[in-house]
């Protein structure tokens, strides 16, 4: 695995949607080289792809003439209507020497979404039994309660906690909870 390469030893993983399914291979995968795992609004299973009307949204628009992030925020206001997802969304345009470009390969992620909204078959013995903390928003439907059994059977050592008013970017909308919640859990003492 990479990590062999980079020199880490045993790291904590951390990921969120895609990145939480990356996180969640990798522990499942090579289970001695991961020492604990916080996956952020994602199951081990198949999601809805909600998100692809925002990729859709961000590919139509149209960057030329942008000078700020608040002029592309307002464009895009009808497609991402709450403002926090929004927000987040905008970390990844790039404006600078009078021009605007998104950081992301719109293309390939709007091609490639079934493949990333699916969840690999995995071997029979994966399991992951380390500390493992699952983190949802309340108002989202990446990890449902019909999931929860899966969730305990791939990683029996695993919590789930839920943000009550949060949607899928629970790190976005509720930063100083998500903080709190996660950093106690990966120096081991939560």
């Amino acid at each position: 695995m990479a990590l062999d390469r980079r020199r880490l030893e045993r790291p904590a993983l951390l990921g969120h949607s895609m990145g939480g399914k990356v996180a969640m291979l990798a522990a499942l995968l090579y289970p001695a080289e991961v020492d604990r795992l916080v996956v952020v609004d994602i199951a081990p299973a198949p999601n809805p792809p909600t998100l692809l009307s925002y990729v859709r949204a961000l590919r139509a628009t149209d960057l030329a003439g942008v000078t700020r992030r608040s002029e592309v925020d307002t464009t895009l206001a009808a497609a991402v209507p709450n403002a926090a997802e929004r927000a987040f969304l905008l970390q990844n345009l790039v404006v600078g020497d009078g021009t605007a470009r998104w950081r992301l390969n719109l293309e390939a992620i709007e091609r490639e979404f079934p493949e990333i909204v699916g969840f690999p078959e995995l071997p029979t013995d994966a399991l992951y039994s380390r500390p493992t903390l699952f983190v949802a928003g309340s108002r989202s439907n990446y990890i449902r309660q019909d999931q929860e059994p899966e969730i305990r059977r791939l990683f029996p050592r695993s919590r789930i906690t839920r943000f009550d008013g949060a949607g899928h970017w629970v790190h976005a909308e509720q930063p100083q909870s998500f903080i709190a919640t996660v950093s106690p859990f990966l120096s081991g003492d939560g």
